[in-house]
């Protein structure tokens, strides 16, 4: 019986494929270059309107307690900060916390990298992403004769704000507090109605300034 005979190439053996070519390997990571390129703004893009989304919803569910606080107590809005019994500081946090589940973690904003830009921990108070318009929830004594402020007092809860994206700033008095624009350019505002909405610098809540969210419009 004779042997079959096999191509001659099929007897050869085999030689171990070369790896990637210079020219090979600068192809590859000049496509990957541009592949990062067209993406990385897209992924920062999305960053961005997710730490918004989250504030947002922040703001919410704060208008929500708020609303719900006032309500169980004879139409008052609380304090900003004020002095318990035992001499320590108070804030909207802590008048809030029975109508939320962590409302440190609701005055965090998303987008606010310096772990809370308003910064009154020197006072011993926790540091938040968010501050309040302080005509309708004042700091130690009530800013109108006859007590706190009644939500009556607001006659255009639509118009009003309640909480605003803000941080820390120096004043003639000492540390105060201003809008921050750190949802590229614009600042979130919970109004006293509970609906939300962005402001640039260039178009602040009708009746208010771009330096300051307190006042009634």
């Amino acid at each position: 019986m004779t042997n079959p005979q096999w191509p001659e190439h099929l007897l050869q053996p085999r030689r171990p494929r070369a790896g990637f070519t210079l020219v090979e390997l600068l192809v590859v990571i000049g496509i990957v270059a541009v592949l990062a390129g067209i993406l990385l703004p897209v992924l920062s893009s999305v960053r961005r309107k997710a730490a918004l989304v989250g504030c947002m919803s922040n703001l919410r569910q704060l208008s929500q307690a708020l609303a719900l606080y006032v309500n169980d107590f004879g139409d008052y809005f609380p304090q900003s900060f004020s002095v318990d019994a035992n001499g320590k500081w108070r804030t909207v946090v802590d008048k809030l916390r029975p109508y939320v589940g962590v409302p440190g973690q609701l005055f965090a904003c998303p987008a606010d990298e310096t772990g809370g830009a308003v910064d009154f921990s020197f006072l011993g108070l926790p540091r938040t992403s968010y501050s309040v318009n302080e005509a309708l929830m004042p700091a130690g004594a009530p800013i109108r004769s006859g007590g706190f402020v009644r939500s009556s007092q607001a006659p255009r809860p639509g118009l009003t704000v309640a909480f605003y994206d803000a941080h820390t700033v120096s004043g003639p008095m000492g540390p105060d507090v201003a809008p921050a624009y750190r949802h590229d350019g614009r600042s979130t505002v919970a109004y006293v109605d509970g609906h939300i909405e962005t402001h640039s610098r260039e178009s602040p809540p009708a009746g208010y300034s771009a330096d300051s969210f307190n006042g009634l419009p």
